[in-house]
């Protein structure tokens, strides 16, 4: 899940990255579906609301992504049950019901409206609170952070 977030806060918020985004296909990858799903509906709507403005699109994409909020905790249970095994299944609940959406789409808007933030500094602090947040539910955050890596 994390790392469907991540790459969320890294996806350039222009139009002609949500269609490339919307045209990439990876069946087994359910984050990149997601997106897929997102960058469509996004398309979609800035084309029928006539939005061409960068600002505009990055606002309906974060809205949109926020909008798909239970998807991606769905997919963050499956990827912490897939990391840490079916019998961590109520630790890996605790991580998803105390994870903290609202600050990473804060961040994604953030990155995309190309905000001066201390982006390095931001990301340290969420990447900190997700530690935190690992910790308070007894799961060990480097064997997340190993897993996603390896699934890069």
């Amino acid at each position: 899940m994390r790392k469907t977030i991540l790459a969320a806060l890294l996806f350039a918020g222009t139009t002609a990255s949500l269609q490339a985004a919307q045209e990439k296909t990876d069946d087994d990858d359910k984050g990149t579906a997601l997106l897929n799903k997102i960058a469509a509906e996004v398309i979609h709507d800035a084309k029928a609301e006539k939005i061409s403005d960068k600002k505009e699109i990055v606002a309906l994409f974060v809205k949109k992504m926020r909008a798909h909020e239970e998807d991606f905790r769905a997919l963050a249970q499956e990827d912490c049950l897939r990391d840490f095994g079916k019998e961590k299944e109520s630790q890996c609940h605790c991580v998803i019901e105390k994870r903290d959406y609202d600050t990473a789409f804060v961040l994604l808007e953030e990155k995309l409206m190309n905000r001066d933030i201390n982006q390095d500094e931001a990301f340290a602090d969420f990447e900190q609170k997700e530690e935190a947040t690992y910790q308070a539910c007894g799961l060990d955050f480097n064997v997340f952070k190993k897993a996603a890596a390896e699934r890069k």
